[in-house]
């Protein structure tokens, strides 16, 4: 005779286990449905930036491997929906819900990585500017430098305009010695 106790177990843990699948295929479209919602929107922040070319392409490059990776996994699941398999609809959600949360995480980490990278883009330009900066203080030095070799030369009475074009050379070498000290870390955290 059989054993009625573990029959009756039997049979809830085989309607437990129906329910969960049950959960787990809702589960599934849910988090379709949340992809698809995300990759329309990434979608339209991508065109909406093409009015800057900077953060076009910073867009660009961070979202689109993401939108065509999504892309491929909601065609995929299309494709199964349409052919109406039992193993691609019923035997697989809980594969399908996996790689879609993951999706999702990354286009919930997309605003991070582009203002992450926009930041290191305008320190990038920061840098630059101070580097044409230096180059120009640089040029100017050496420029006023020559000019007051020229005019020491040609006359003795012109020494209070020396001395006054020698005041704006240590001006503007205290200018550039603070633009030295200033530059280098810039660089490092650029690196």
């Amino acid at each position: 005779m059989a054993d009625p106790v573990g029959l009756a177990d039997l049979g809830f843990r085989g309607v437990g286990k129906a329910l969960k699948h049950g959960f787990n295929i809702r589960e599934r479209r849910h988090d379709i449905k949340a992809l698809a919602l995300a990759h329309d929107q990434a979608r339209e922040t991508l065109r909406a930036s093409d009015s800057s070319s900077d953060a076009y392409e910073t867009h660009k490059d961070i979202l689109t491997p993401l939108l065509q990776e999504t892309s491929l996994f909601l065609d995929v699941v299309d494709a199964r929906k349409r052919f109406k398999s039992l193993d691609g609809r019923y035997i697989r959600p809980g594969r399908d819900s996996i790689t879609a949360r993951r999706l999702l995480e990354e286009f919930k980490a997309v605003p991070d990585k582009i203002q992450t990278r926009t930041e290191i883009m305008r320190q990038a330009l920061s840098s630059e500017t101070q580097l044409q900066t230096l180059a120009q203080v640089q040029k100017d030095i050496r420029s006023m430098q020559s000019r007051l070799r020229r005019q020491a030369l040609s006359s003795e009475t012109q020494l209070q305009t020396l001395a006054q074009d020698q005041k704006d050379i240590y001006s503007m070498q205290s200018r550039f010695n603070i633009l030295a000290i200033i530059l280098p870390p810039l660089f490092l955290a650029r690196e």
